[in-house]
């Protein structure tokens, strides 16, 4: 299952199956999106890889972040 992450100046939203985890906000502007995790992928180490491929992902496409809604990799390394 794929963590989501969505932009936070969306409309307060749920993501049925998930449960929001920390925010991660780009390094290189205010922009900041909430993850959402599977509830059957909620370990420590899984939110960890994924907060850490949102972090460079979002760094990589500063400052456009052209997507409301992002899907993670399954297992980011």
């Amino acid at each position: 299952m794929k963590f989501q992450a969505v932009k936070t100046d969306l409309a307060d939203v749920a993501i049925e199956g998930h449960v929001r985890v920390p925010d991660v906000k780009c390094p290189q502007c205010p922009t900041v999106y909430q993850l959402w995790a599977p509830v059957l992928e909620t370990e420590q180490v899984q939110v960890e890889a994924q907060t850490k491929w949102l972090r460079e992902y979002l760094a990589k496409k500063c400052p456009d972040h052209p997507e409301d809604v992002i899907k993670t990799p399954d297992r980011p390394e």
